[in-house]
């Protein structure tokens, strides 16, 4: 499976294949922003598979890098996959998954549907409340 363009509700997204590339440093976020800009994707949906264990060790600092290029790139993130082993190790990494999943910048995501489902729900504007992300089967929620 290679990387690809989608449309989930109407709304482009470019979706990461499990397999791909592992993201271990900022240039290799600003790859996949780059790519999904190319194709003129909103969201990049990024599964777990694809990070480094360091993105999760907020003290490495990867996190917050790759976080604020997407925010600078005006480039929305949805980390989707399991992290329940890295949230109940740090507190931080749980605060940070609770607050990102309050926004509409960057998910925390359990699958696909619940991307769906949040997508559908805000209409991908960026001034609507996103609702409650439990109903959306988000992982990580604290």
């Amino acid at each position: 499976m290679t990387d690809a363009i989608d449309l989930v509700h109407d709304i482009p997204v470019w979706l990461c294949a499990p397999d791909g590339p592992i993201v271990r440093e900022t240039r290799d976020a600003l790859d996949l922003i780059g790519d999904a800009g190319y194709h003129e994707a909103r969201w990049v949906v990024l599964p777990v598979a694809r990070l480094d264990g360091d993105f999760f060790r907020l003290r490495t600092g990867l996190a917050g890098e790759v976080l604020q290029k997407f925010a600078q790139y005006d480039m929305r993130l949805a980390v989707v996959g399991d992290i329940t082993s890295y949230v109940e190790a740090s507190t931080a990494l749980r605060d940070l998954v609770r607050e990102s999943n309050r926004g509409t910048q960057t998910w925390f995501l359990a699958d696909l549907d619940a991307l769906g489902a949040r997508l559908a729900g805000t209409g991908d504007d960026r001034t609507e409340e996103p609702g409650d992300p439990r109903r959306a089967g988000v992982v990580g929620k604290g």
